[in-house]
């Protein structure tokens, strides 16, 4: 079979088997690395347009635009 005579949506679908192959196998091989990456980006837990993620030394971050709405949330944090 050539690669000419495959359709879009056969490219399509090995391309997506490839890559959750892939995703699958690093999952198995190395799952702390795997979750650290991917569990702050499934579940955004205050402000949808926060970026979160976790360095190298294990501390989890949040780069985020200090809105007015954000520094209300910061200011009576302690309060509730």
């Amino acid at each position: 079979m050539n690669f000419k005579d495959l359709s879009t949506l056969q490219i399509a679908l090995g391309a997506s088997v490839i890559v959750h192959a892939a995703l699958l196998a690093v999952r198995f091989v190395d799952p702390e690395s795997f979750n650290r990456v991917f569990s702050e980006t499934l579940a955004p837990r205050f402000d949808s347009r926060a970026l979160r993620f976790t360095d190298p030394d294990g501390l989890r971050l949040e780069v985020t635009n200090y809105r007015a709405e954000r520094r209300q949330r910061h200011d009576e944090w302690e309060e509730k």
